[in-house]
């Protein structure tokens, strides 16, 4: 159903471009800088053709757009990645560490975590 309605959509746009050629079939020169001319030719082919050019332009910027996004996106996952590997090897570090007889911590160059005391109204939440 879906490829008919498509198919009746296209012969619409077909015949609209069809009568637009024939009512602009007149032929045109086209004029441009230091004297030059075109060759006559009919004005809707004119019309066509600063419609194409304008679609291919858009094209370019567009695709331009999209490597520019997918270059963000690749550097945005690559931190991403090195940020959880990062915070992967920090949950694995374990919570206390053997101290040297000078009060440093022995391996890694880790120092001691402090330790505080909560006041007694504050509540501490484990999490399970």
């Amino acid at each position: 159903m879906l490829a008919i309605v498509k198919f009746m959509v296209f012969l619409l746009v077909l015949a609209i471009v069809a009568s637009f050629a024939v009512k602009n079939g007149d032929d045109v020169i086209l004029h441009y800088y230091f004297g030059l001319e075109s060759v006559p030719m009919p004005l809707f082919l004119v019309i066509f053709g600063s419609l194409v050019l304008g679609a291919l332009i858009s094209l370019l910027f567009a695709v331009g757009e999209q490597l520019r996004l997918r270059y963000t996106i690749r550097s945005l996952e690559r931190k991403m990645r090195r940020m959880e590997e990062e915070l992967y090897s920090l949950r694995n570090l374990p919570l206390t560490s053997e101290l040297s007889e000078k009060g440093e911590a022995v391996g890694e160059g880790r120092t001691k975590p402090p330790t505080k005391e909560f006041p007694a109204e504050v509540p501490v939440r484990y999490q399970s």
